[in-house]
């Protein structure tokens, strides 16, 4: 009972472990993952060896492999290798051992709306979006962003209306954030939602839809009456000349993209090389008094930087994994399994507006993902099947079993 509970609530906290996971606090890093590390062999029930351990050690051993070959690599191209295969790729398999089952995958998921309904009443109250640091509104953002997409499925709060008003909640902290990463993350939540419900049959797409724009129009509402300007905020962080909000515009946005997009046309295969990103002539991304070392994309940037042969060890099998989940999800008792994707799926959108490849969301719950395809594949044991069910009518003379001792 006691390993449970500590199972529990060490994925209860993973929200604000991962926020800790950071490569500006590489000492924080290094006591959070050596902390889940030994948490997760601490409650280790059976040793385990999933589909995730392939992925990481692969993972890991190509990123070695490019930055040992490579005759000269940039400090950020080093420092971004290191902190993935040694911090970031060891904490998402402690991560992923913490889940023995796949309605474990709840407590994490009760992680991010508990502390999202937090971050949302004080940055809705106060109207501020520096609840986590100044710095820190994308994060702010994401937090109760990730938090309406998983109340959005209406799985781990079965109450309708309950679910409706957290989601509410956690679109006006999304509202205040303004960040644009996590309007896209509400956005393909939601298309990923309508998916599945629409693939899967169950008629909930319209509902989907409904309580998502009841939601939205609550929070304009909501915004109007107490006069904060989030409809000019979101606006503004969506112009294409640059604002006064912070930030770099789509537009400007573009410019790095496209960028990468040469690079990547033009050494297709192997890439141009760790951290090169900012060294390579053409279509600059540089901002009057700034220069980008990455084109805050990640899987651009490993397209980029690693070519096809690191997109095809790093990011496919994701994909895959993922379209697997979406397939194992249309089975009943199959909710946990999607929520897995959904969690992904959120992370992806996150590292593709402003990612790079130190990304911890991105490989943390892709690592997640893999567990519980894992678990999904693997075969119930014998004595939790469901008992066969009642024969019902016989042909004339047949013998009914006669029922067992009680």
């Amino acid at each position: 009972m006691i390993e449970q509970r500590l199972r529990r609530a060490a994925l209860f906290l993973i929200p604000i472990a991962t926020l800790g996971l950071s490569p500006e606090q590489i000492p924080l890093a290094v006591l959070g993952t050596v902390g889940y590390m030994g948490t997760a062999y601490l409650l280790r029930r059976r040793p385990g060896i999933h589909l995730g351990w392939w992925f990481a050690l692969a993972a890991a051993i190509y990123l070695l492999w490019e930055l040992a070959s490579m005759p000269y690599v940039s400090d950020y191209g080093r420092a971004k290798v290191l902190f993935v295969v040694f911090l970031v790729l060891p904490f998402g398999l402690a991560v992923s051992q913490l889940v023995e089952s796949p309605e474990d995958i709840r407590s994490l998921l009760w992680g991010f709306v508990a502390i999202s309904m937090v971050v949302a009443s004080l940055s809705a109250l106060g109207g501020t979006r520096a609840v986590l640091g100044e710095h820190r509104y994308q994060w702010q953002g994401n937090l109760n962003a990730i938090a309406a997409v998983i109340l959005l499925q209406f799985w781990l709060v079965k109450n309708r209306r309950l679910a409706i008003a957290m989601m509410v909640l956690a679109l006006a902290g999304v509202a205040v954030a303004a960040a644009k990463q996590s309007l896209a993350v509400v956005a393909v939540g939601l298309m990923a939602n309508l998916a599945a419900h629409v693939s899967w049959r169950r008629g909930r797409w319209r509902e989907v839809v409904l309580v998502l724009g009841l939601g939205v129009l609550g929070v304009l509402s909501w915004g109007f009456l107490s006069n904060l300007p989030i409809l000019q905020t979101l606006l503004s962080r969506l112009a294409v000349l640059r604002t006064p909000t912070g930030g770099f515009s789509l537009l400007q946005r573009q410019l790095m993209f496209v960028k990468a997009g040469r690079c990547f046309l033009e050494h297709p295969t192997s890439g141009i090389g760790l951290g090169e990103f900012v060294n390579y002539p053409g279509y600059t991304a540089e901002l009057p008094g700034e220069v980008h070392i990455y084109p805050h994309n990640t899987m651009l940037e490993i397209l980029c930087e690693q070519g096809l042969i690191g997109f095809g060890f790093l990011i496919v099998p994701l994909i895959a994994y993922g379209l697997y989940l979406f397939w194992a999800g249309r089975r009943p008792g199959g909710e946990p399994l999607y929520a897995a994707l959904l969690l992904w799926l959120c992370a992806a959108t996150m590292a593709d507006l402003t990612g790079d490849l130190t990304s911890r969301p991105i490989w943390i719950f892709g690592i997640l993902m893999m567990r519980m395809v894992s678990l999904a594949r693997r075969p119930a044991p014998a004595d939790s099947r469901a008992p066969a069910p009642d024969p019902g009518w016989l042909p004339p003379g047949a013998a009914r079993p006669e029922a067992g001792p009680a």
